[in-house]
């Protein structure tokens, strides 16, 4: 009988435990250190105009990322658009915001890149149906400005189908003869 008891209470500890720990999970945004990874010698860094929070950016290799099997696809979609609402930065078109991508090296010195295009996926048509990328639109031109290139807001807009939701950029450029990709996600609002 106390035997029975102390299983039953140790399941329900284990139960408790792992739950606050998936509710601890949940609800925290994606940490500094995990929102801009590479393991090129390159990584990209977008930012928009009047919002302050910084996007979740995963760089490879082109090489090593058309290796990747589907489902590693759809982890990184999933990776970059967050953990919880509000983790990535919010393109409001009312405000008409500045959208740019800067390129750095590994020793954080700015780039100049080849042929930076972009190619805008539908994130939640992506993730709902696994193994299927939903590609709205592609091979976007981004013109440079400074050190930063620049993303059309047309083209960003003209991709948004409803007053809100979620895409997932994903930006190939050329640096010292290699190819690289960076996907990155942004919510939307009209």
């Amino acid at each position: 009988m106390i035997k029975k008891s102390l299983i039953a209470l140790i399941t329900v500890a284990i139960i408790v435990l792992a739950g606050a720990m998936f509710l601890d999970k949940a609800f925290i945004p994606t940490s500094e250190e995990n929102r801009n990874i590479t393991n090129t010698d390159t990584y990209s860094d977008l930012n928009i105009e009047n919002d302050k929070r910084d996007a979740i950016v995963r760089t490879f290799s082109r090489q090593q990322f058309e290796k990747f099997v589907k489902n590693d696809r759809m982890k990184i979609i999933e990776k970059t658009s967050g953990q919880t609402d509000g983790d990535i930065p919010n393109i409001d078109f009312s405000k008409s915001p500045r959208v740019s991508v800067t390129f750095y090296d590994k020793d954080k010195n700015i780039i100049s890149v080849k042929n930076p295009k972009l190619d805008i996926y539908d994130t939640q048509f992506t993730l709902s149906n696994t193994g299927r990328e939903f590609k709205i639109s592609g091979g976007i031109h981004l013109e440079q400005d400074g050190d930063s290139y620049i993303i059309p807001l047309n083209s960003i807009e003209s991709a948004s189908k409803n007053n809100y939701g979620t895409l997932t950029l994903g930006i190939t450029y050329g640096y010292n003869n290699n190819s690289y990709v960076s996907y990155t996600a942004v919510t939307y609002s009209k």
